[in-house]
């Protein structure tokens, strides 16, 4: 026989800091089990707050009001807490409650020791009584920002180890404002749209404010609700400010907007889950409007070389590329080590193209490893010399490395037969060793490994948007897992070979898979330099499943809403159009099927089933003088299909390409369900000339959204 202990006392918000639609009957939930019956709270609203002064005793404590059709279980039974609503017009005070935040430890309230605070207390009602676990909601239902704290001897003397109650605390922000804050080098941008429309707000106040809440720009947005900014300061130009622990809040900038009675806001360093490098977008960490580049003659010394560099400097702006003022070109560059940081100096001399040259001969005695070419500032007169401030700004350039390593003696080579792989079982490869000084390695040992990369291709330039061989539709069900499955490599096998007298050999590569799909044939070759290094060389050749290749185009893939027209191509295996080959095409449809469900620790996860199914062939014919065959259809489905192609060459080897599109119609359909908001914009084109339409497919967990475009530079350039 087992006992087991009743669960232990549980006080919870959900996070530190949340949002409530005004608009959506706002309520803070918090999670409470085994807690008093009773207890007291209070309500604040504040005014200009200072540190130091005791906070007033708390008043009686009004009780919040319950959902409709709810009822207590005893009368009394609720938790304690203190509300404490920040003046929407103060922003200096949403920082400091918001870092303070930061430094609670359960064991204070977060409203000692503040003067100018005065507390309203509330108690939170537990319908189902003391002991029970229940989530329960506190209405909010003015707008604005809110400081949330609950009080339990219980919990404290459980959690705390002594008689004293503790301190659960949070925020919420009370909203019907959406902002959106692009911070760039050259201007931003702040949209601003209601949360329970999606609609643009017309003439918002919007003040954007450093870390002390000191206001650096001010304005309204447009009808658009954009309010477009200049003359921000940069990332790396702000004040710094002081909290107890870390808190991102400490610099950057925070950008307060005002609707009548409504306040909302948003921080630069609010960006988990959309950044930039999420969506294989390169991201800018220098803050600068001014950028560097030096041309080495080459990358790799040794101790005793001479480097020779010219460096290149330009002002980027929205526009393109400007000339640097002369006060702002950097007076020297600095060769710095990667590993000790130390440094060599060089002036430089700019001309008037905002070139400069240098040369640094490498002392014999210089350090091993990487290199760093730093431009330098000019250094700025001190005001203080107390106060050292920032020191001179520094612009990464290039790099290069210093080492130890010895000139190869000898050259090799690898070479397949220059006739197809098509669907080979084995194939020969032809070994090279030579002196670079002249004459073959003879009886060099060397050794051979060779393994095959499935699901390789890249297809062919002439052919822009198809795509080719990319395999056979798969139908049936298909469970995704929740993580990619890692891709197995192929078996690596090796053969020890010796040279003959001229430095050449002949190996056979066997048990070559036969896949429906071209994959690549990966050999590399190992052999003894005279030098003492090894060596390695590596070659590669193409699988084929056929003596040609099928490819596939869709039109406009991410929205066919009537018509709709698709290519298919045919070309051999160097990419040549092949005329009068007989090309058939499948339709299949694909659905999703989604579902959530519950993990251990009470987190959430989507898990789905894709199935796929054959409706019809719906094009069939023979490729013209180009290899193309165009067909037109009225997908009668909707949701995502795909079109399979399918050719065979003069031995009935074949080859097949899919393509998928989207298909509009009345019913609702949608992409595979995960756990996060992530949205996706995928382009129809990989490259759009001038005057083209861009058409984009947009995948987000939203049925209606309102987008902004924006084209960025340095800045933001045009908004749609």
């Amino acid at each position: 026989m087992v006992k087991t202990d009743d669960y232990p006392p549980l006080a919870k918000f959900a996070a530190d800091f949340g949002i409530l639609e005004w608009k959506g009957d706002p309520v803070l939930p918090v999670t409470l089990r085994d807690l008093e019956p009773e207890i007291q709270g209070r309500q604040i609203k504040a005014g200009p707050v200072t540190p130091g002064a005791a906070a007033p005793p708390p008043a009686a404590a009004p009780a919040a009001t319950l959902p409709p059709g709810t009822q207590r279980a005893r009368t009394g039974a609720a938790v304690p807490g203190a509300v404490l609503r920040v003046p929407s017009d103060e922003a200096g005070q949403i920082l400091f409650w918001l870092r303070k935040m930061g430094s609670r430890n359960g064991e204070k309230s977060i409203f000692e020791a503040v003067n100018g605070a005065t507390t309203k207390p509330i108690r939170v009602p537990k319908p189902a009584g003391g002991k029970a676990f229940e989530v329960v909601g506190i209405p909010m239902p003015d707008p604005g920002f809110y400081l949330v704290e609950l009080q339990s001897e219980i919990l404290g003397a459980a959690l705390l180890g002594k008689p004293a109650p503790m301190f659960v605390s949070t925020t919420a922000l009370v909203t019907n404002l959406s902002v959106h804050f692009k911070w760039g080098l050259e201007s931003s941008l702040v949209w601003v749209t209601s949360l329970d429309q999606a609609q643009p707000v017309n003439g918002a106040s919007v003040e954007v404010c450093d870390c002390n809440g000191k206001a650096v720009w001010q304005g309204k947005t447009d009808a658009q609700g954009v309010a477009r900014i200049t003359g921000l300061p940069a990332r790396n130009e702000g004040p710094e400010c002081q909290s107890p622990n870390y808190s991102e809040l400490n610099r950057g900038l925070t950008v307060f907007v005002r609707s009548g009675p409504d306040m909302s806001f948003v921080h630069s360093s609010w960006d988990n889950g959309i950044e930039p490098w999420r969506f294989n977008i390169s991201t800018e960490y220098d803050s600068s409007l001014v950028t560097a580049h030096t041309v080495l003659d080459r990358s790799l010394l040794r101790a005793g070389e001479t480097l020779h560099m010219k460096h290149v400097l330009r002002h980027h702006l929205t526009g393109g590329f400007a000339q640097v003022p002369d006060a702002q070109k950097p007076a020297t560059v600095a060769i710095r080590h990667g590993g000790t940081s130390q440094e060599y100096e060089f002036p430089l001399k700019w001309d008037a193209s905002g070139l400069a040259e240098t040369e640094w001969k490498i002392p014999p005695d210089a350090k091993l490893g990487q290199y760093q070419i730093i431009f330098k500032e000019k250094e700025k007169e001190k005001e203080n010399e107390k106060d050292p401030g920032p020191g001179p700004r520094e612009w990464y350039s290039s790099d290069f490395r210093v080492e130890e390593y010895r000139v190869p003696l000898l050259k090799a080579s690898l070479q397949f037969p220059k006739e197809p792989l098509i669907r080979a079982s084995q194939t020969n490869v032809d070994i090279g060793v030579q002196y670079l000084a002249g004459g073959g390695a003879s009886r060099l040992p060397v050794r051979l490994r060779y393994r095959v990369a499935e699901g390789i291709w890249t297809g062919f330039s002439d052919f822009e948007d198809f795509s080719f061989a990319n395999g056979r539709v798969k139908e049936g069900l298909d469970r995704q897992a929740e993580t990619s499955p890692e891709e197995k490599p192929s078996e690596l096998k090796r053969v020890d070979l010796t040279l003959d007298g001229t430095g050449a050999a002949r190996a056979t590569i066997g048990d070559l898979p036969k896949s429906q799909d071209p994959a690549r044939l990966i050999a590399e070759l190992d052999f003894r330099d005279p030098n003492g290094e090894t060596q390695t060389v590596s070659s590669t050749a193409p699988l084929w499943p056929a003596g040609l290749v099928v490819g596939l185009k869709a039109e406009q893939w991410a929205l066919a809403k009537k018509d709709f027209t698709f290519q298919a191509a045919v070309t051999d295996l160097n990419g040549k159009p092949l005329a009068e080959r007989g090309v058939r095409v499948d339709l299949y449809q694909r659905k999703n099927y989604s579902h959530r469900k519950r993990l251990v620790g009470g987190f959430y996860a989507y898990e789905n089933y894709s199935e796929t199914k054959k409706i019809r062939a719906v094009c069939e014919g023979a490729t013209d003088s180009k290899g193309l065959l165009s067909c037109t259809i009225q997908p009668e489905q909707s949701g995502e299909l795909i079109l399979q192609a399918r050719a065979a060459d003069e031995l009935g080897r074949e080859s097949f390409a899919f393509r998928a599109f989207w298909a509009g119609g009345r019913e609702r359909w949608w992409f595979p369900m995960e756990d996060h908001d992530r949205m996706d914009v995928i382009p129809e084109k990989k490259r759009y000339e001038p005057g083209d339409v861009a058409r984009f497919q947009v995948r987000m967990p939203f049925e209606k959204a309102m987008a902004l475009v924006t084209v960025e530079r340095e800045g933001i350039g045009e908004v749609f």
